[in-house]
């Protein structure tokens, strides 16, 4: 009787307008406010919502006719000589040796069909995205160098912030049957702009670690060293952990909601968002970065990834020191000279090499 409430409470819910337009990133004002409200009112309610949104998702995709079981036997069963009826498969009883020696094999096959419309059967049903990101020519690819930040405005109104020591691929032209997959190693903010119904909805991020599935938002995306990082500033993203580099089953998956940050690898079992996002992670890209009791283990780890800079820190208790303020984000000497000064200790810069000395105090 549980299930049939709980199915019944699902099916009114997907089929309600407001919700729709919600869930599709195209809500008034009030439909946000109202579904943002309804969704953080207690957990029933995010558990009722990743099953609404499974089942709108799968009803994105373009659904595929699966093999006739039937008629592959037939057809298999012709390629061996063997007589078939149209309406049902019967075997000429005068040549069981061919039978015989063909068995092993027929029913090898048989089930080979057999599993392969299971295995889309399971895709469509735990809505595992069939996706197809393959950046060739109708890609452009951009690549930043250490220290580097560029801007870049996508023919669909996103806006893209790149950090130094990434590259983003992202499609070279935007029509209405252009869908939005962007593949990203290295570090972005991105702010994407809604779109209607169709390819160009699903707004899609890939990472060797996972993907990131938005619905009109911002947020930031890292992907060094194994290690996917999300930081999700406002909107709502689904985020998917991938089993392998090279492919995109997914091995576990997660709605996000604004102000939460998430870390993760490659066949992640379990994704855990945490509402500690530093300030770092959400001012990176902007002209002065923010530090709020930052701890400098965290800024020396942004200075080697950002600047491809090595760092080597005399004291180790500096580490542990946290720092609270705004330092200008346009040069690495000024970045440097600010943090010698906060921490009061010497440091210097030998070739690409930052040295922070032990404090004379």
């Amino acid at each position: 009787m549980k299930f049939k409430q709980n199915t019944n409470e699902l099916d009114s819910l997907i089929t309600d307008e407001g919700f729709q337009l919600w869930i599709s990133g195209n809500g008034s004002k009030d439909d946000n406010e109202k579904w943002g409200k309804w969704l953080n009112e207690n957990p029933r309610n995010k558990a009722l919502y990743n099953e609404a949104l499974k089942l709108w998702q799968a009803g994105q995709f373009k659904s595929y006719p699966l093999p006739d079981v039937q008629a592959e036997l037939n057809k298999l069963l012709n390629n061996l000589n063997l007589n078939v009826d149209k309406t049902e498969t019967k075997i000429n009883k005068s040549r069981p040796v061919i039978l015989q020696m063909n068995k092993r094999r027929l029913w090898k096959i048989g089930a080979a069909v057999i599993s392969a419309a299971a295995v889309l059967l399971i895709a469509f049903h735990l809505n595992i995205p069939i996706l197809n990101f393959s950046f060739g020519e109708k890609f452009t690819t951009v690549a930043t160098k250490f220290g580097e930040r560029i801007t870049l405005n996508l023919a669909d109104g996103s806006k893209v912030i790149l950090n130094g020591n990434s590259t983003l691929k992202y499609p070279k032209n935007f029509t209405p049957e252009t869908k939005r997959e962007l593949y990203l190693k290295g570090e972005a903010y991105f702010e994407v702009t809604k779109k209607p119904l169709g390819p160009q909805h699903n707004f899609t991020v890939a990472t060797d670690e996972g993907l990131i599935t938005v619905i009109g938002t911002s947020f930031t995306v890292s992907s060094r060293k194994n290690q996917t990082k999300v930081a999700l500033i406002k909107g709502m993203i689904k985020v998917m952990a991938k089993e392998k580099s090279d492919d995109l089953r997914i091995s576990a998956s997660v709605i996000m909601n604004p102000g939460e940050f998430l870390y993760f690898s490659k066949n992640a079992r379990e994704l855990n968002p945490q509402n500690d996002i530093s300030s770092l992670q959400t001012s990176w890209w902007k002209d002065r970065l923010i530090l709020n009791h930052t701890s400098m283990e965290e800024v020396v780890a942004r200075l080697k990834e950002t600047y491809g800079v090595d760092v080597e820190i005399k004291d180790d208790k500096l580490l542990k020191r946290t720092i609270t303020g705004s330092i200008e984000n346009n040069n690495l000497d000024f970045i440097i000279e600010t943090l010698g000064k906060v921490l009061q200790v010497p440091v210097c810069i030998k070739g690409n090499k930052v040295i922070f000395e032990k404090s004379n105090i």
